[in-house]
């Protein structure tokens, strides 16, 4: 049995969710007048086909799922999708305000610790 989830997230930029997707290899289709955007996966072990939709003032993460694997694989999906947006995020601004990268480290719980500095 089929089971549409929505998921409130806090993404709110296109063109850097867009990025964040080109940068995991994800497959998407948007339209330019259009803020939604669709992500897909062909591979044989895991296809998905879910919605990012604009909803007022962020996206919505909309997606059909016929078992809990697949519910968990697409929470997984969306959890990778968040941090590279977040990382992104950081990295534009940071860089709009003078900051510039140092290193960043991938810690034991999956978290990412990033090192920035600015001279004054």
């Amino acid at each position: 049995m089929s089971h549409l989830s929505k998921i409130k997230t806090k993404i709110k930029n296109k063109i850097v969710l867009q990025q964040s997707l080109k940068d995991l290899n994800i497959l998407s289709n948007t339209s330019p007048d259009l803020q939604d955007i669709q992500i897909y996966s062909e591979d044989i072990k895991f296809k998905y086909n879910v919605l990012f939709k604009w909803e007022k003032n962020n996206y919505e993460f909309i997606a059909d799922s016929n078992t809990w694997q697949e519910k968990n694989m697409l929470s997984s999906l969306l959890e990778k999708i968040q941090q590279q947006y977040a990382y992104n995020t950081i990295m534009k601004t940071s860089r709009g305000e003078g900051f510039q990268y140092i290193e960043q480290e991938i810690l034991k719980d999956g978290s990412m610790r990033i090192i920035l500095e600015k001279w004054l």
